[in-house]
């Protein structure tokens, strides 16, 4: 019986394409796999119009049986013809004809060689390149691969007082990652909780709940994906160029529940419009929300983005870190960490109005 995948079907399509092409039968599936490959490392799996491709693809198979039929056939070869079958040899008569009546020592040979060298051109622009050379190959973006006319080339792209503006072009070099902390810098109450104290066993004094009581935290991973962090700054830059907000992320700080990137604006670019498209930045990048404000002390505006892992944020390591235990707080409360993993306490008794707003399911219990 047939041993295949197909069974007797597919050994008989097998048969007649190793009859007609020869080896060249194997050029027509690897032709077809290699350009799916290269078009899945473009980014791009769309199918497009065949077109001139599919012409150049035929061709190039059938230069390349032709030239198949030059060399001899080894011994267990167990054809009639030659390796690039039935047209193979049809196809190296016809091209050599006509070098016969030239002064040509071995027409067929360079009838084939001719033949080889219409192959590889016919399939080189077969195969879709083009993006390989201009550096696009990467993991696949959620949005398409080739950017607008507007986002690649502005026309007038505006000049800062000092610098030319950054735009989404620039080296990727330029963008600092600041890592994230692993976790809050401990105090030594855990380890005074574990020792006796004299007091509590006579009875007296007042002793706090110990931090036992809490789940204590796992471990958390202090590694981070640099080049999808990166990505997602370059795929920022082009969502904010649509709405016409021009500028560069120059800086990247993870944390344990979003991220923050820091946007360096080109010159006229208000804060204020910025501020008003964290909806739409949302949904552009398919995140649930989106927070847009000015950062402290630099000409940079913050966007915060959900990350797609959230560590937890857990009040053991709050309550036993050493910002929690500063002397100079009269009344710590933890609300949380900021966005560099950091404990973020406050003095309740310099508060004495509090409000934690906030969207549903944001965090705010």
């Amino acid at each position: 019986g047939a041993a295949n995948l197909l069974g007797l079907p597919g050994a008989q399509i097998a048969d007649i394409s190793m009859q007609t092409l020869g080896l060249g039968a194997w050029g027509i599936g690897l032709l077809l796999l290699a350009t799916g490959a290269l078009k899945i490392a473009r980014g791009s799996t769309r199918a497009g119009r065949p077109g001139l491709r599919l012409v150049l693809g035929g061709l190039g198979i059938l230069a390349l049986v032709g030239a198949l039929a030059a060399p001899p056939p080894p011994a267990a070869w167990p054809l009639a013809s030659g390796l690039g079958g039935m047209t193979g040899d049809s196809l190296l008569r016809l091209a050599a004809q006509p070098l016969a009546s030239l002064p040509i020592a071995y027409p067929q040979f360079a009838a084939a060689a001719a033949l080889a060298l219409l192959a590889v051109v016919a399939i080189g622009f077969t195969l879709p390149l083009r993006g390989l050379v201009r550096g696009r190959v990467g993991p696949l973006a959620p949005r398409a691969s080739a950017p607008s006319a507007r986002q690649a080339k502005p026309r007038n792209p505006p000049m800062d007082l000092d610098r030319a503006a950054p735009t989404s072009d620039s080296p990727a070099g330029t963008l600092a990652i600041k890592p994230p902390k692993v976790g809050p810098k401990p105090s030594g109450r855990e380890e005074r909780e574990t020792q006796p104290d004299l007091l509590d066993a006579l009875g007296t004094g007042f002793r706090l709940p110990e931090l036992a009581m809490l789940t204590k935290s796992k471990a958390r991973a202090a590694a981070f994906d640099e080049a999808a962090l990166r990505q997602n700054a370059r795929l920022l830059e082009s969502v904010l160029a649509e709405f016409g907000v021009r500028g560069v992320i120059d800086q990247i700080r993870p944390g344990p529940v979003v991220t923050l990137y820091e946007l360096a604006p080109a010159a006229g670019v208000k804060s204020a419009r910025v501020v008003a498209l964290s909806d739409d930045i949302a949904r552009s990048m398919s995140v649930a929300a989106c927070r847009v404000s000015v950062v402290p002390g630099r000409n940079a505006i913050g966007i915060e983005l959900p990350n797609s892992r959230r560590e937890t944020v857990y009040l053991r390591d709050l309550l036993s870190s050493a910002e929690y235990e500063k002397h100079s707080q009269v009344l710590p409360m933890a609300l949380g960490e900021t966005i560099g993993g950091e404990p973020y306490i406050v003095d309740l008794a310099k508060m004495p109005h509090l409000l934690v707003a906030g969207t549903t399911g944001s965090g705010k219990s």
